[in-house]
């Protein structure tokens, strides 16, 4: 079964690095046919020219296996929206947001200039969330209603204190996808009962997590053929095919 993983991180991080060899030995491994990669830690929150241009290296180098996300911190105002648009010219294909590491509040309108780019240029937008007070999937509901042509990919579905709120604001904003990392199987089932597969995308989060922990636990939820297709690689590539 193919599949696409949606949320790695690649690079020497604080608490735990990857680096290419090792990513490209653990998609063999786990029979993964395209990684979006984005950067870790301080180039989320400060360096994130360093960080695009690192990704960026990386999706040329090995265009048959890695899409890139890029980095932008919104405080950075117009010179995070040229970072961006930059990037995006260059071939990276969303934005990735964290608002604990950038310091904001997730539906803060300090994102909008950075979401206007990506609403202009039809590329996803990946939000963490699931941290007390500045990523909440209610706050995610904020952005998907004041963009509506965004499509916003919930991070880890709001492991591991909001998943209670995740399917009323799934069910409010049809441009939200849940992406599965570390988030229980049974939260996943329970969107797959209440909201379809059609928005749940996979995503590893490595090396936070480990591949077969994440593999494992979507297959314990008795998915059928289709369904399974839909979450571990088709609804993936339907996102990572929009670019205009």
């Amino acid at each position: 079964m193919k599949i696409i993983d949606f949320h790695v991180h690649i690079g020497k991080g604080v608490h735990r690095s990857l680096d290419p060899k090792q990513l490209l030995k653990l998609m063999d491994r786990h029979h993964i046919e395209k990684c979006v990669v984005c950067p870790v830690d301080e180039y989320i929150a400060v360096k994130n020219n360093e960080g695009n241009e690192y990704i960026g290296r990386l999706v040329g180098q090995y265009r048959e296996r890695l899409y890139g996300m890029a980095v932008a911190n919104p405080w950075r105002g117009k010179e995070s929206v040229d970072e961006l648009k930059r990037t995006l010219d260059k071939g990276l294909i969303g934005l990735k947001i964290n608002s604990i590491l950038q310091g904001f509040m997730l539906c803060d309108s300090i994102i909008d200039p950075l979401l206007q780019v990506a609403s202009s240029r039809n590329v996803p937008v990946y939000a963490h969330t699931g941290t007390m007070g500045n990523a909440l999937p209610f706050q995610l509901l904020e952005l998907a209603e004041r963009f509506k042509k965004v499509n916003f990919i919930m991070g880890h579905t709001a492991y591991s204190d909001f998943w209670y709120d995740v399917i009323p604001v799934m069910e409010r904003a049809e441009n939200i996808y849940a992406e599965t990392s570390h988030v229980s199987p049974a939260v996943i089932r329970s969107l797959v009962d209440k909201c379809g597969v059609q928005r749940i995308i996979f995503g590893s989060d490595i090396p936070e997590s480990k591949l077969d922990v994440e593999i494992g636990k979507l297959k314990l939820l008795g998915l059928n053929k289709k369904q399974s297709e839909c979450l571990f690689a088709l609804n993936a590539g339907r996102l990572l095919e929009q670019k205009k």
